[in-house]
């Protein structure tokens, strides 16, 4: 029998991404479509606990989790960090692929998972994908993908890789990411109380 476990996020990706992991650890995820007030923090994991003070309120006595992530730009001293969704929704990612350049910057896309156990224990999770943001005039900038290259495909943006890269790429990225965490913690039932 399949457990809930309750994931605020208005991202239709992230859900559907989560969901299909978690279920096939046995646990059903249940989303509250709710986009959370943010803290101004660079800092995704400070973010995410900042969120999790809101959702609390909301998801009483059930297990729940909420998640941030944000880029960060080595030369840049890590800007814009969690930021990133305001910044490209400001200038637009083409502007901020023009910004960058045409030379590969140093870059890695940061998540981080905060998980609230029926007991009121909150456990973090971190995970980041290293690699560059490498932008090409030539070519449509539509997300974040497209200027950006896992250190395994350092010459590919992500959203270029074909059906066999991707593959690749995800049987490694989800072996450490902070979903990956969350997934170890949840397998692991005597931590919990459920």
């Amino acid at each position: 029998m399949n457990k809930n476990i309750y994931f605020v996020s208005s991202n239709k990706r992230k859900v559907d991404s989560y969901r299909k992991r978690l279920a096939e650890i046995g646990w059903n995820l249940v989303n509250i479509n709710k986009t959370v007030p943010e803290c101004r923090d660079f800092d995704c994991e400070n973010v995410a606990l900042d969120k999790m003070k809101t959702v609390r309120e909301i998801v009483q006595d059930r297990p729940v989790f909420v998640e941030d992530s944000g880029l960060e730009i080595e030369e840049l001293n890590k800007f814009p960090g969690s930021h990133i969704k305001i910044l490209t929704e400001m200038i637009g990612l083409e502007k901020f692929g023009e910004i960058l350049g045409s030379r590969k910057v140093h870059a890695r896309f940061v998540y981080a998972i905060v998980f609230l156990d029926t007991e009121n224990d909150i456990k973090s999770f971190v995970g980041d994908e290293k690699g560059f943001m490498w932008y090409n005039d030539s070519k449509n900038v539509s997300d974040l993908r497209d200027i950006f290259c896992h250190e395994m495909f350092p010459n590919q943006p992500l959203s270029l890789l074909d059906e066999v890269q991707n593959s690749e790429y995800e049987q490694a990225w989800t072996k450490k990411d902070a979903m990956a965490g969350l997934i170890g913690f949840l397998r692991d039932e005597s931590s919990c109380f459920w």
